[in-house]
């Protein structure tokens, strides 16, 4: 299979709310005199369709008919997905119909015409079962097969791997409050007020996965039951989103919802007449026809009876709403349950036996309120005391902790009618919601008789101005204040009672206090915020949440980000993903994108050090190790170093990586010209050797500039101009990279000031040397250098050097050329066919060394895996050489060959690769070729095979099974165990007893005197962070095989 990208594909999801509500007559509307006063029951819906953007990936099959040959016919193409245990893994994804183009289907029905070519393209959707905890690889594979004139053809197809990452799981809780207010059908002579009423909705991501680009979209709400004709009408006015303004759309942008994170929105709805909703219902309905919910990304929804929007403010105020539900039907509708904003659900307690200590009156303003509470979180509530003459100002409780009014301390004064009563019922409720409630509580309020007419403050049109004949004098068309006066709210003499630029009216709407011009104490007055900022919230001090105040960043307070000015609206102004809060507390420019500097000089930049949730101004406080990730197929549009959003470059990775920090680097083609000044460990995905290429800047690739120690690991490094890794006044490890093409120069260059270590190394057609080093303490072991066009290794004035176990061969100078003093250690090497010679000065005859050809299995395609008949097998020593080769895999005794090595261990091979014949050599020459490949696919399909060569499994017949063995060991020529680094004890796992070793070995110095240091992964003789970095990668593995012994 070629061509498998991933992709953001759209995943939609109708979310269908059916509500039922009671209205009580007489109504307004065709019914017979007998029916009024009667119940109506009004049934309505409301749609909302969400979307979101999930992983997907593409499969590609092309086949070409050459113009000579037959019609290809029959044509049928099977895909198999199988996972790393090699176990079937189809049933984890959904695979669509494939497009196809230039035949009928492969589907066993299509045709191909000589001289033409045709494709096949199929979109395939992991399920949630896919990869339910962690990224998970699987190989997409299949088989072709087609009718050639009389042959039948199959062909296997092989396969190409994908990383799955887990997808988010959202569960969804929408709130409804039970009583809507507004016109009373039974009040005749009266219009009551509407009053708005919130349908709410807590989304949380339950799953591992990150959901991209959440938004819905609601309906207006449609009524489909009315068998009355009832004259009603349901609007939603706005919406909400988290602690945002509210907004006149019927869409919200929940944008990025991280895994274990949530979001909330609300909508404002009113209703025309008062009435009751007796029925909730909520379900969901996919748009894609799968049919599979193991493909759905929602989990649940449910919808509860909401009594009041509250505030959670204990530990921490977080800003947003959280939601008072009564989940238990009871015969009070008293809240049971609370949902909070970060998606925890926690119970409530009902306060017993409360009381108040008296009526408030104009010369008592301040009442005491008791009940019986537990510990937790309490709903109380009570007879007003305050009645409507007086408003509740402020709730203290007796330990100090004031309630915040409106959120967790309100009034509700609402008028009922009973059955068989003549006339309404007014009730009037103090509601109080606290965390481990004392008990006891003041009520302080406001209101009564302030301006001293006689006149009760809750029927003076006029209360703070005297007027005891209550004369209107807020009239229609007086224009006070610049807005329509004759609003007859509040001070009926001032349309505007606290000067901020809207009318009372206005603030009812919006929900601020009309006796504060600043209500949410943000410095900033409520008609700014409303008028001129049209984003900031009057009710939300902070309205971006970067823990600045609306009024701070807005230091002029006129509604405008001027010069010199962080945006209120945006807590990151200088988009450098450090809220402006975070930098201003922290002597950070929220100005200017500073996320790649380092204030404190630490070598952590400050992106780094508030994801790391230090202080960027403070060197002794730094962040812990971690893995920052690259991938340049990342399309989310977020970069911050994680696994869901990773870096687009490497140069952006290494800016923000810290001192020992591990930069992972996902399959690629990167085009870049590094300069690294800081200790990082670079590591490619494991054996996919992202490509990092130099050709766009006349530099190396990789410049390593004075840095105690580095690490680079499994990457392919050319067209460097110069060297394509350059090593100055620097510790490096350079291990299982691919490095060829360097334009004009070495393929690894190290100064005299440098000491550097190379070993599983590939290193050819470099137009200079393969490694050339003056460094102290060189040390090359374990690599591949051929076909460069000046020496293969050449090492002068160092000191402690070390060569052993390499392969140089075929090279325009020599092999080995060594100008040290003292003489260095050049063991067990083979260096043979090189232009002017082997070894200089001549170590030919030295330990272990040898002259002859490597017998590669195919040099001129820079295939440099070892053939059966290689001299190098067994030939080298184990003596301070990695125990894993090149592609990670053990090195391995050759039960056939003699061993001629050295050491613990007398069988690692010479060179990068470390030789075993595969099962999978159908012809017996040592490799798995097209050859192998044209007589396994022969075999494929037949069931009469005992003890033919592709019946791999030796179960009588070439199957699916032989296919996957195959698959396995093609171009692998070694053992295929991918051993643990981490497990120091062998025993299967990386666990506390190889932590305890590693710990007792960390900061060693002297692992090549005496004991050896089992915690120094990296063999560079110490046990530091970079070894460190290789131990917790593995770190929680138990699916370590034992290297054979």
């Amino acid at each position: 299979m070629t061509n498998l990208p991933i992709f953001k594909r759209l995943f939609s999801v109708c979310v269908i709310l059916v509500l039922l509500l009671s209205v009580a007559g007489p109504v307004l509307g065709d019914l017979p005199p007998e029916e009024e006063g009667i119940c109506v029951q009004v049934r309505i819906r409301i749609n909302q369709k969400m979307t979101l953007t999930r992983s997907a990936f593409r499969a590609t099959l092309e086949i070409n008919n050459a113009p000579e040959g037959v019609v290809l016919e029959n044509l049928e193409v099977t895909l198999n997905i199988f996972n790393i245990e090699q176990e079937d893994s189809n049933n984890l994804f959904a695979i669509t119909p494939p497009e196809v183009t230039g035949t009928s289907g492969v589907d066993g029905t299509g045709t191909i015409e000589p001289g033409t070519s045709a494709s096949a393209l199929w979109t395939i959707i992991p399920t949630r079962d896919a990869a339910p905890i962690v990224p998970t690889r699987y190989w997409i594979g299949g088989t072709l097969s087609y009718q050639e004139g009389d042959n039948q053809i199959n062909i296997p197809l092989f396969p190409a791997h994908i990383w799955v990452k887990p997808d988010p799981l959202l569960v969804l809780h929408y709130f409804l409050v039970r009583d809507v207010f507004s016109d009373d059908p039974r009040t005749l002579d009266t219009i009551e007020p509407t009053e708005p009423f919130p349908l709410g909705l807590l989304m949380v991501n339950q799953g591992r996965g990150t959901a991209h680009k959440v938004q819905i979209t609601s309906s207006q709400p449609e009524i489909i039951e009315n068998e009355k004709g009832l004259l009603i009408d349901f609007t939603i006015i706005g919406t909400q989103v988290n602690t945002d303004q509210i907004s006149p759309s019927l869409t919200v942008d929940l944008g990025d919802i991280e895994p274990g994170q949530t979001a909330l929105a609300q909508w404002l709805m009113t209703c025309s007449l008062q009435g009751t909703f007796i029925e909730y219902t909520a379900s969901f309905e996919h748009v894609d026809d799968f049919g599979d919910p193991r493909l759905s990304l929602i989990d649940s929804v449910d919808i509860h009876e909401l009594n009041h929007v509250v505030r959670v403010d204990i530990p921490i105020d977080d800003y947003k709403p959280d939601f008072l539900a009564n989940d238990v039907e009871d015969d009070d509708f008293l809240p049971d349950t609370l949902y909070k904003s970060d998606g925890s659900i926690e119970a409530v307690n009902v306060g017993q036996n409360p009381q108040v200590s008296g009526n408030v009156t104009s010369e008592v303003r301040e009442v005491i309120l008791t009940a019986e509470v537990v510990s937790g979180w309490t709903y109380i509530r009570t007879n007003d005391p305050g009645l409507e003459q007086f408003r509740l100002a402020r709730v203290i409780r007796s330990d100090g902790r004031e309630i915040w009014i409106n959120d967790n301390a309100w009034t509700t004064h609402r008028t009922y009618w009973y059955l068989g009563e003549p006339a309404p019922f007014r009730e009037h409720l103090v509601h109080i919601f606290d965390k481990d409630s004392t008990g006891i509580y003041t009520l302080i309020y406001e209101g009564g008789d302030q301006d001293g007419d006689g006149i009760l403050d809750n029927e003076d049109n006029c209360m703070n101005v005297p007027n005891p004949i209550q004369e209107n004098t807020d009239k229609a068309n007086e224009g006070i204040s610049g807005y329509p006066a004759g609003d007859d709210q509040g001070d009926a003499c001032d349309p505007d009672d606290d000067n901020d630029g809207l009318s009372d009216v206005q603030e009812a709407g919006f929900g601020t206090n009309p006796k504060d011009p600043d209500s949410d104490n943000d410095d900033l007055t409520d008609g700014i915020e409303v008028q001129v900022t049209c984003c900031t919230s009057p009710n939300d001090p902070d309205t971006d949440n970067d823990q600045l105040k609306d009024g701070i960043e807005d230091s002029n307070h006129n509604g405008q980000v001027d010069t010199g000015e962080t945006d209120p609206c945006n807590n990151d102004t200088d988009t450098d993903g450090m809220p402006d809060g975070f930098e201003t507390q922290n002597n950070l420019d929220p100005l200017v994108n500073d996320a790649l500097d380092d204030l404190d000089g630490d070598g952590f930049c400050n992106l780094r050090e508030y994801m790391g949730e230090t202080n960027p101004d403070s060197a002794e406080d730094r962040p812990v190790w971690t893995i920052v990730y690259v991938d340049d197929g990342n399309i989310s549009g977020i970069e911050d170093g994680s696994m869901d959003h990773p870096f687009e470059t490497i140069e952006k990775a290494m800016a923000f990586a810290g001192p020992h920090d591990r930069v992972y680097v996902f399959a690629g083609y990167y085009e870049e010209n590094l300069v690294v000044t800081k200790p990082v460990d670079l590591q490619g995905e494991e054996y996919i050797f992202p490509v990092i290429d130099g050709s766009l800047d006349a530099s190396p690739v990789l410049h390593y500039v004075n840095i105690t120690s580095g690490s680079i690991t499994g990457f392919q490094i050319r067209n460097g101009t110069g060297p394509n890794i350059l090593c100055e006044q620097s510790g490096l490890l350079i291990r299982g990279n691919i490095i060829s093409d360097a334009s004009n120069g070495p393929g690894v260059m190290v100064d005299s000031t440098s000491s550097v270590t190379l070993f599983n190394n590939i290193i050819y057609n470099n137009a200079s040397d393969g490694i050339r080093s003056q460094g102290t303490y060189t040390k090359v072991i374990n690599n591949t250098i051929t076909s460069n066009y000046g020496d293969g290794i050449d090492v002068t004035d160092s000191q402690a050097v070390v060569i052993q176990n390499n392969i140089a061969t075929q090279n325009d100078g020599f092999g080995i050329l060594c100008s040290s003093s003292p003489v260095p250690d050049v063991m067990f090497n083979n260096a043979y066919g090189n232009t002017i010679g082997s070894y200089s000065p001549d170590f030919g005859t030295g330990t272990g060394n040898l002259q002859a050809d490597p017998f590669f299995t195919d040099a001129v395609n820079f295939d440099y895996h070892l053939t059966a008949n290689s001299v190098c097998i067994d030939a080298g020593t184990s003596s301070g050489a990695p125990e894993l080769d090149f592609e990670g895999h053990c090195r391995y005794d050759q039960p056939d060959v003699s061993n001629s090595g050295s050491g613990s261990y007398e069988f690692f091979d010479i060179g990068a690769f470390e030789f075993s014949r595969p099962v999978a050599d159908l012809d017996g020459d040592g490799d798995v070729d097209g050859d192998d490949q044209a007589m396994f696919a022969s075999y494929f399909g037949l069931t009469d095979c005992s003890g033919c060569e592709a019946d791999l499994d030796g179960d009588g017949d070439v199957d699916g099974s032989d296919l996957t063995l195959f698959v396995a060991d093609q171009d692998r020529f070694h053992c295929p165990a991918e051993a643990c680094v981490g497990n120091l004890d062998w025993d299967l796992d990386v666990d506390g007893l190889d932590l305890s070793i590693f710990t007792s070995d960390f900061n060693r110095t002297d692992c090549d005197q005496g004991t050896p240091c089992e915690g120094d992964i990296d063999k560079d003789n110490d046990v530091d962070w970079f070894d460190f970095s290789d131990f917790i990668f593995d770190f929680g593995r138990t699916d370590c095989p034992v290297c054979p012994r």
